[in-house]
């Protein structure tokens, strides 16, 4: 099985600087919650350097022996390029590739289409060329697959990836391309449109096994051998949470964290086939629900991508040695409130709840801090304090 292991690390890139535990040897299993596991050395890359957002999260595997002596890393790299360009490789992976130089002044002048074929697999090919456009004048020919735009590599890109890229792409822009015999193996119909291949039987579903899939109800079964579950929710009657029950804390050593695979937002639809009466159930009973003892769990799982949620700002005043009333846990979105005293503050009456992410406290970002640096934070903020609060708020409800 194909894996992505760290073979080095740019002692000027960020990794380094931000001293980020990393090593050589590692095996990064997820990165931003794409799995990474089964993909190729380009792909990797691709998805790696594209990611959304400014914060990197990384899943790793560290064998007892990492380093230069690790048996699948390769030698120790001790001379690093001023910076990386990835579709050097292209040239030696496709020996018919060729480099096209098109200045872009409003649009380089083509219309693309996600294609597959024999040699290069699935990918970004041209399927028209407007008249007397760069694009034309360049050589470029309907049929041609763009293997790279600039530094980005499109190999099992999507259209709406290969899309952004060309748009933002700006001034001179470098296109990799391959002109390929026989064109794409799906030509377009009579109508304009890419023809469908037959979709081939799904394999049936692995609720034990099988990733949350995005924007889609998926079945999890979960053992949990009457262990604690591990997590703090988000929704029940009267909770800031209209509508819902949403996971977000997930403990690292609970049941849920060791599976693996739920995240932080991930609305629970169904328990056991039935729809969760979260308008009935105060926030402890919900929390009781996966607390009692059970031999496993099974849910139906809805992950929206991007996830539904607001984000609100609460402020009150606060007297130096008056404790603040909130029991917290922590994660990469901040700090979870897992319980709060009910009328030590009255204006955060109403407006906080458990379940609430705090992202700020007042300038602070709370975000992938420790826990004693939150509670750091927590004791020096008096006078008027002001609190960034993160919580899941769809705007309607979901029956998928």
């Amino acid at each position: 099985m194909m894996a992505c292991f760290i073979a080095g690390i740019h002692p000027s890139g960020i990794i380094a600087k931000e001293k980020v535990d990393l090593c050589k040897g590692d095996e990064i299993i997820e990165v931003n919650g794409r799995v990474l596991q089964r993909r190729c050395h380009l792909n990797a890359t691709v998805t790696i350097n594209n990611l959304p957002g400014e914060k990197v999260v990384f899943l790793i595997n560290r064998p007892k022996t990492v380093g230069k002596d690790h048996p699948i890393a390769l030698q120790e790299v001790k001379h690093h390029a001023a910076f990386f360009d990835e579709t050097s490789e292209l040239f030696q992976q496709y020996k018919e590739a060729k480099l096209v130089q098109i200045v872009k002044i409003e649009s380089i002048g083509i219309m693309i289409i996600e294609g597959k074929h024999k040699e290069i697999g699935s990918g970004i090919f041209i399927s028209d060329i407007q008249e007397d456009s760069g694009a034309q004048q360049a050589g470029l020919i309907v049929g041609d697959v763009i293997l790279a735009v600039n530094k980005d590599v499109l190999i099992k890109a999507n259209y709406d990836f290969a899309h952004g890229i060309l748009k933002r792409a700006q001034g001179v822009v470098n296109l990799i391309v391959v002109s390929l015999k026989g064109g794409m193996d799906k030509e377009k119909g009579p109508d304009g449109k890419k023809e469908e291949k037959p979709k081939e039987p799904e394999k049936p579903a692995d609720p034990t096994v099988d990733p949350v899939k995005i924007n889609k109800k998926t079945t999890v079964d979960i053992k949990m051998d009457k262990k604690p579950a591990g997590i703090v929710l988000s929704g029940g009657y009267g909770s800031l949470t209209r509508i819902g029950v949403f996971i977000s804390y997930i403990h690292p050593e609970g049941v849920f964290g060791k599976d693996g695979r739920l995240q932080v937002f991930d609305q629970i639809l169904e328990v056991a086939g039935t729809a969760l009466p979260y308008k009935d159930m105060t926030h402890h009973v919900l929390h009781q629900r996966f607390c009692s003892p059970m031999e496993k769990i099974v849910m139906a799982i809805y992950r929206a991508d991007p996830p539904e949620t607001e984000t609100v700002t609460v402020e009150f005043t606060r007297k130096a040695g008056k404790e603040l009333g909130l029991s917290v846990m922590c994660n990469e979105k901040g700090a979870v409130i897992s319980h709060m005293i009910l009328g030590l503050y009255p204006d955060l009456d109403g407006k906080v709840g458990r379940g609430d992410i705090i992202r700020k406290i007042n300038n602070d970002v709370l975000e992938n801090l420790e826990l004693v640096q939150v509670y750091a934070l927590f004791q020096k903020a008096v006078g008027k304090v002001s609190l960034e609060i993160i919580r899941p708020q769809p705007e309607k409800e979901r029956r998928e």
